[in-house]
């Protein structure tokens, strides 16, 4: 005789798969996190550091000394 499959409740399934996707949304922001870190300085929010102009020139001579 096959014995019949035990039933198990449609909310255990339920909880399972949220469980899952908790997971993965966890792992997925330390992922992000752990990628911001690496690209970016710790303590400057994104976006802070301002664009370097290329056409702006480093000061010469005597203009650099009153800095």
């Amino acid at each position: 005789f096959p014995s019949p499959a035990p039933k198990i409740h449609p909310l255990l399934y339920l909880v399972a798969v949220a469980g899952g996707i908790i997971l993965l949304i966890l792992i997925l922001g330390v992922l992000v996190a752990k990628r911001k870190r690496k690209h970016g300085i710790l303590w400057m929010p994104d976006g802070f550091l301002a664009k370097k102009d290329s056409k702006r020139r480093e000061p010469v001579g005597q203009d650099d000394f009153g800095m």
